[in-house]
């Protein structure tokens, strides 16, 4: 459909709702996308408006005449599918407020998680329109891998002209996580950072043993390990279950065997191999040949003997709430947001114990990691900009992103909080997606009746009071180490997970990682990322 078509049938729609007509059924769906896109023909598509959704602030100087509308294609990942139709009506939504206010219309593309890596990079290599793209946290549409195949634009000059809104709302230094070569190639998505690492243990279980006080007091991994050997004894639950498929390890970028007070932390630079530890801050090093890590696999192999490990923890690829919510797991170990913490009692349908074991300072990996970004096959870069700058600063994009459209996909309680219409759920409503980390500005988002009313102000709280990384601002580049890395990858999927879930002899698998690590080329990566630490340091002085 052309341009003008398009500006048709909204000036048709708009006319219809200024005319107090009630809510439009969806039209004829308008694509900027190539027609014979199989990713687009999977999505739902905007142009189509609704009379619903508020058109507050339409005042001529924010937009332009309905001719010169822009129509970008935005890409999002989702946890469930989400239906065409129900897609059409969030679009629907959207452009009746971004077209009189910007001269924007949005086709959305949502695409399940699972299916996300391989549609983008089909979309991408097929030169098809692909005007905002959010990064995810490995894969091929991880930041580093985008910009690695120089498939992203620069956006600094699109930011000082159209996103000046979004840049007065980043927290400051957040676009240095973003910044490589000199410039900016991802908007960082502002939400709840601040974390550490914990093990949640079911409350219910800790109080008919009494040893909710221990719990609660426990300031060391001994401390912990009495627990586990009282659960393993005195009930038929298995005391410990993987936090995923990486294994029971899963700290949250932290080390510790002994108090919880000397714990290091580390950042994860390429592939969870290549990294830097807290207490030697300028050191480039292997993390699977630090002691840290490797006494790490010793305690585990020790726990996995003692039988506090599920037996299974290296071939199940089940979630940890799974277990917990079917009755057969006490604790598992995990990070999370601060703020989030609520959340896993709901996400574990039981009332959880979190045992703090460390908090985590901010680093680029977890403020540079889910970004916005303009593709390199975008055709309307500035009106993409236009809409991150809303995306950033305007609840009401924010909420039609999260939660879809008021009354049909959520209601609103009398204290503010939201939830499904009467007989949905997360399953049986029509649009629901629950990544309110990933839609701009999290902080703008309205909450779940499953969650704390000041939620968003205690992340906000624990965002401000949190540290900086001492390296924040740095990442290493890969270009050029594709053979190595490969090498590398194929020697962690061989044996970390094992060594993770503390199955076999640790000693002796930790020195064949390490031969294979080797003979990958991993000292030639350390040197080479050494080197552009060693210059990027040099640059902040």
């Amino acid at each position: 459909m052309t341009k003008k078509m398009t500006a048709l049938i909204m000036a048709m729609s708009l006319a219809a709702a200024a005319a107090g007509c009630g809510s439009s059924e969806s039209g004829t769906a308008s694509t900027a996308a190539d027609s014979g896109s199989s990713a687009a023909d999977e999505s739902a598509t905007g142009g189509s408006l609704s009379a619903e959704g508020d058109t507050q602030g339409t005042d001529s100087t924010q937009g332009e005449n309905l001719e010169d509308v822009a129509e970008i294609v935005m890409a999002f990942y989702s946890p469930r599918a989400i239906s065409t139709d129900d897609v059409q009506r969030v679009a629907d939504a959207i452009n009746a407020i971004t077209v009189p206010e910007i001269s924007t219309s949005v086709t959305l593309l949502s695409l399940e998680q699972g299916n996300w890596d391989q549609q983008i990079n089909l979309m991408i290599s097929g030169g098809e329109q692909l005007d905002l793209l959010p990064t995810f946290f490995y894969g091929s549409t991880a930041i580093s891998a985008l910009k690695a195949q120089n498939q992203l634009n620069p956006l600094d000059d699109l930011l000082a002209e159209y996103g000046q809104d979004l840049t007065t709302a980043m927290p400051e230094g957040y676009f240095n996580a973003t910044t490589q070569d000199g410039s900016i190639y991802g908007v960082p998505v502002i939400s709840a950072k601040a974390g550490g690492s914990f093990c949640f243990m079911r409350k219910d279980v800790l109080e008919e043993l009494g040893l909710l006080e221990a719990a609660q007091s426990a300031d060391s991994m001994a401390d912990l390990e009495a627990i586990f050997q009282t659960v393993k004894d005195e009930t038929d639950l298995t005391p410990i279950v993987p936090a995923s498929t990486s294994g029971v390890w899963n700290f949250a970028n932290v080390f510790t065997t002994g108090d919880f007070a000397d714990a290091v932390t580390y950042e994860d630079l390429i592939g969870g191999y290549i990294g830097i530890l807290s207490d030697n801050p300028n050191q480039i090093v292997n993390l699977y040949d630090t002691e840290a890590y490797q006494e790490s696999c010793r305690m585990l192999q020790r726990w996995y003997e003692a039988g506090y490990i599920y037996a299974d923890a290296a071939t199940d690829d089940q979630m940890p709430e799974e277990y917990i919510k079917a009755g057969t797991a006490f604790c598992y170990f995990n990070g999370t947001e601060l703020n989030a913490l609520d959340t896993v009692n709901q996400n574990c349908q039981q009332e959880m114990v979190p045992v703090e074991i460390a908090r985590t300072p901010l680093t680029t990996w977890n403020v540079g990691t889910i970004t916005w970004t303009i593709p390199v096959t975008a055709r309307e870069p500035e009106a993409a900009m236009k809409f991150l700058n809303m995306m950033y600063t305007d609840e009401r994009i924010v909420n039609l992103l999260n939660y879809g459209v008021e009354n049909e996909d959520y209601v609103v309680g009398e204290d503010g909080r939201f939830s499904f219409p009467e007989g949905k759920d997360m399953n049986s409503v029509g649009y629901y997606n629950g990544y309110t980390w990933l839609f701009g500005n999290q902080f703008l988002a309205g909450v779940r009746d499953t969650e704390a009313s000041d939620i968003r102000e205690k992340g906000q709280q624990y965002d401000a009071e949190a540290t900086l990384s001492s390296n924040f601002g740095f990442s290493a580049n890969s270009t050029g180490m594709d053979t190595q890395i490969a090498g590398m990858t194929s020697a962690k999927n061989e044996y970390v997970r094992g060594l993770n879930c503390g199955i076999g002899d640790a000693d002796a698998n930790l020195s064949e990682l390490h031969n294979k690590m080797e003979a990958a080329g991993v000292q030639d990566v350390i040197d080479n990322v050494q080197q552009q630490l060693e210059t990027w340091q040099a640059s902040q002085e």
